[in-house]
């Protein structure tokens, strides 16, 4: 099964990549990584390498709804997989995310 992959800054970007090996171990797919915001624990010298191709959903207060949907549109994954929490992406965003996914089929 293909997926698109919801990240954020606010885990250790080696756990995260973990997170996507083991997904990929266990017959997932991840076709790229969103991140969705958040920075606590990024470094801002490095580039994030998360063993996927990263997609960004724009500033940090943009909406992450519409950058679902592009990645969708884009990649045709089978499903989105979350591995960001919260406060990044909170109750309402979370429920847009399904929403326009979704709506994508």
């Amino acid at each position: 099964m293909t997926a698109v992959v919801l990240v954020d800054g606010e885990h250790y970007p080696s756990v995260t990549r973990w997170a996507i090996d083991k997904l990929r171990a266990g017959g997932l797919e991840p076709l790229a990584a969103l991140f969705v915001g958040g920075g606590e624990k990024l470094d801002p010298s490095s580039a994030l390498d998360l063993g996927v191709p990263l997609r960004g959903s724009g500033s940090s207060e943009a909406p992450i709804a519409p950058a679902v949907g592009d990645a969708i549109d884009d990649l045709h994954p089978e499903a989105i997989f979350d591995l960001s929490d919260e406060p990044v992406l909170g109750y309402r965003e979370r429920i847009a995310v399904g929403d326009e996914a979704a709506a994508s089929g």
